[in-house]
């Protein structure tokens, strides 16, 4: 499945190998890596940035499904302030299409801060569909394979759960 890049299963398709699959225990796994299946490794930010500054992340994440991505998204760094709760988001170059299964792509652009004011700011990672009918649409933002992570507010977004001050 991995070498064929499988993103479904017919599950009408020849029902001894389904059944086969099923009573060997492998059904399960092969399901939950159908397709892509992006999972954050680690990320890197600094503590503090200045106003109208930039910050330079590193973001790690890997493709633990069968498949890529086929479709561009939109990539954010959102930066959610902590005491007013408004949002400010970054758009990153990341093509996550070039996150192939079992590799892991790097994020380490630098992201102007102009337009975000001093506070303390949660980061969240926002993938997003480029249709802009969809792209504030939470079932089509890309959820993190990581436990933990996910909130469904602004439009779906994954908790990096880190804080920056901005000075």
């Amino acid at each position: 499945m991995k070498l064929l890049k499988w993103t479904y299963l017919n599950l009408d398709w020849y029902q001894p190998t389904v059944n086969a699959w099923k009573t060997s225990g492998c059904f399960d796994e092969f399901q939950r890596n159908l397709g892509y299946r992006l999972a954050l490794v680690s990320t890197k930010f600094p503590g503090t940035a200045t106003v109208n500054g930039s910050i330079t992340p590193s973001i790690n994440i890997i493709n633990k499904g069968y498949a890529p991505l086929y479709h561009k998204k939109d990539v954010y760094v959102v930066f959610k302030n902590k005491t007013s709760g408004a949002y400010y988001q970054k758009m990153l170059s990341a093509d996550l299409r070039l996150c192939k299964p079992e590799q892991t792509k790097s994020i380490g652009e630098a992201i102007n801060l102009s337009g975000i004011p001093a506070g303390e700011y949660d980061l969240y990672l926002r993938i997003a569909d480029k249709a802009a009918s969809l792209k504030t649409r939470t079932e089509y933002a890309l959820q993190l394979a990581n436990t933990g992570v996910w909130v469904t507010e602004n439009g779906g977004m994954n908790n990096l759960k880190h804080v920056l001050k901005i000075n």
